[in-house]
């Protein structure tokens, strides 16, 4: 059971979202802890890397296109559902 949740919100920043990956994954944490990045509405573009990024660091990636009609942004669902995985 994971004691930390972490969550990174992102529509499209690849690049900044990239670096951010890499240092939740890179850091040495002695806890257990799940990670779930909130796809808001990006690109297809963007999707299809964020896709790729999830298999190759193991984080998982919540689509909210799939999950709502609402235009990003999308704040108040990405807590709601934290909270719910939580």
């Amino acid at each position: 059971m994971a004691l930390l949740h972490i969550i990174t919100p992102v529509k499209d920043s690849i690049d900044s979202t990239r670096l951010t990956i890499a240092a939740v994954s890179g850091s040495a944490l002695d806890i257990p802890y799940s990670y779930r990045i909130f796809n808001d509405y990006s690109s297809e573009e963007n999707t299809a890397i964020l896709q790729q990024l999830s298999q190759e660091y193991a984080f998982e990636l919540v689509n909210l296109k799939e999950l709502t009609d609402h235009p990003s942004p999308n704040y108040r669902l990405t807590l709601q559902l934290s909270q719910e995985r939580a």
